[in-house]
């Protein structure tokens, strides 16, 4: 089915532009991008051999902008709770399927999972492209390499030396990753360990991103502070995950190396806020480390942003608070178009994908509609009306539906 959609202003993932504008899609990709008409006409059926969705909003307090794009997700994952992370592998697969529903909901039609047990990431990407199932575009990392015992161990791939880490990487390679995932350091719920221990050395970490970078893959490092953030950054790391604390020689080893930055600031309120997800609250010791990485966090993402670092929005395991994160990089002291590049254009190029992430003719037709005006305040992003995959509707608020419009079977 074909999509003719009218909006009164529109951000294509670099900037706002206002007036009437009316978007087509055709096979699954934006056709044109056109100043519309002063009065909305056309209907159903208007393209002669195409059946169409012609929706006019143009009247609307309303905002168009690409699908976004979630940067950082375990989609295996809810909360801190180890027993919701060692279900047998049948109740994970649901438990995927039903947070990949939540950030299509949310208006997110690409998430990158940097970790997951089992090879449930490439189980759901096939569900998801063999039409058993809709979810959101998906980026997969597969086992993060990890130190024995160390963080993430439940569903990591240990590795102990340069040699296995070499193993680890062209295994993960000829499995069809497209992200390799190290765990540098600790994290805020690792027992017996704190969360900027460096677990991961120095020479592991240069082998393993050597390795991807051989076989043409990214690397993204999990290294909340300490010598563990360096040495990812001078190990080649494609992105640096969560960073909590971030000195100036960290950014400026991050500028020169040309590190994006996917500060995660969701997940650190997340936990130091106890806020209860599945039925759990993260435990005392975890929110205790969530409140000492919050005092320093907001500080590291302003540095960085100040330095000139590429900063991606990421969420880690509240699936759907996407609009939250982009509020919090606002509040930490992007502008609202930076926060939203952040989500969209800038996460697009993070993931080597120039057609996702915009409004561009050519470019995939994923699409979120919200109410308001997000480039005023970021809080619009909570109240989404529309979410196209791949030009097909995915979800719609319900005023939308009881004008006809109707989401795929299945979403």
């Amino acid at each position: 089915m074909g999509l003719r959609l009218t909006v009164p202003r529109r951000f294509d993932g670099l900037a706002a532009h206002a007036a009437r504008w009316t978007l087509r899609v055709a096979d699954g990709r934006i056709a044109a991008v056109d100043a519309a008409a002063p009065a909305a006409g056309g209907g159903a059926g208007a393209v002669v051999g195409d059946p169409l969705l012609d929706l006019d909003l143009g009247d609307e307090d309303a905002t168009l902008l690409p699908g976004l794009v979630d940067a950082h997700v375990h989609l295996a994952i809810t909360n801190t709770d180890p027993a919701t992370r060692e279900l047998p592998p049948g109740l994970l697969a649901l438990r995927m399927l039903r947070n990949g529903h939540a950030q299509l909901r949310a208006g997110v039609t690409t998430v990158r999972d940097l970790g997951a047990p089992d090879g449930l990431d490439e189980q759901l990407r096939r569900a998801y492209a063999e039409g058993l199932a809709t979810g959101p575009r998906l980026f997969r990392a597969g086992r993060p390499l990890v130190a024995p015992g160390g963080h993430a161990a439940f569903m990591g791939q240990p590795v102990a030396s340069p040699d296995d880490a070499r193993r680890a990487v062209a295994a993960a390679a000829a499995a069809g990753v497209d992200w390799v995932k190290l765990m540098a350091t600790a994290g805020l719920s690792t027992a017996g360990a704190e969360a900027s221990e460096q677990q991961l050395p120095d020479a592991v970490l240069r082998a393993a991103v050597a390795e991807a970078h051989a076989a043409g893959l990214p690397a993204a490092a999990h290294a909340v502070a300490g010598p563990g953030v360096r040495a990812a950054i001078l190990a080649g790391v494609d992105s640096l995950e969560h960073g909590y604390a971030l000195g100036a020689d960290d950014v400026a080893a991050m500028r020169d190396h040309g590190t994006t930055y996917v500060p995660t600031r969701t997940v650190v309120r997340q936990v130091a806020d106890a806020l209860e997800i599945d039925g759990s609250r993260p435990p005392a010791r975890a929110q205790a480390a969530a409140r000492l990485a919050d005092a320093t966090h907001a500080d590291a993402i302003r540095r960085a942003h100040a330095a000139g670092v590429p900063i991606v929005a990421g969420t880690d395991y509240q699936h759907g608070a996407l609009p939250l994160e982009v509020a919090l990089l606002v509040a930490a002291g992007l502008t609202p178009t930076e926060a939203l590049r952040a989500a969209t254009s800038v996460a697009a190029r993070l993931l080597r994908r120039p057609d996702l992430g915009t409004l561009a003719p050519g470019a995939r037709a994923d699409l979120l509609v919200v109410c308001g005006d997000p480039l005023r305040d970021v809080r619009a992003l909570r109240a989404p009306l529309l979410v196209v995959l791949g030009g097909a509707v995915v979800w719609c608020a319900p005023a939308l539906a009881r004008r006809g419009v109707a989401a795929r079977p299945g979403a």
